[in-house]
């Protein structure tokens, strides 16, 4: 027990060296970040975008056992200027050290699907997920 304490302590003393900074995406005027463990979309064109969907999510690390709960929903109208903000659940995950996520978001824009990418970096400590970038 106190050994797998030390193990969670060095661990912790190590996380701060780890922290990145998320990639973020601008396509068209719409951007894409991660704000934590919200995935934020923003249109700063002139027009609305539609049917914004988000989907595909790619997680890479340690992982003993679970998995992410991703976005279930379509947002069907982000107005000119709007921001719109998604958060992401984990469901039961266990797994140790750096850790990607990427998702992928499609929508509408002007008739034509447009898809772009989100990554950001985790730490894993067993039970516990700290979005870092």
């Amino acid at each position: 027990m106190a050994t797998a304490a030390a193990v969670l302590v060095a661990a912790a003393a190590l996380m701060p060296a780890l922290v990145t900074e998320a990639e973020a995406g601008t396509l068209d005027g719409v951007d894409i970040r991660w704000e934590g463990r919200h995935l934020v979309v923003t249109n700063n064109n002139d027009y609305s975008i539609y049917n914004l969907w988000v989907g595909n999510l790619t997680l890479t690390g340690f992982i003993v056992f679970g998995r992410m709960i991703g976005f279930n929903t379509t947002i069907s109208e982000v107005l000119p200027g709007a921001s719109c903000s998604l958060s992401l659940g984990t469901g039961m995950l266990f797994g140790f050290g750096p850790a990607r996520l990427t998702v992928v978001v499609s929508y509408l824009d002007q008739g034509e699907q447009v898809s772009q990418e989100a990554t950001t970096s985790l730490f894993l400590l067993g039970p516990f997920t700290l979005f870092l970038g």
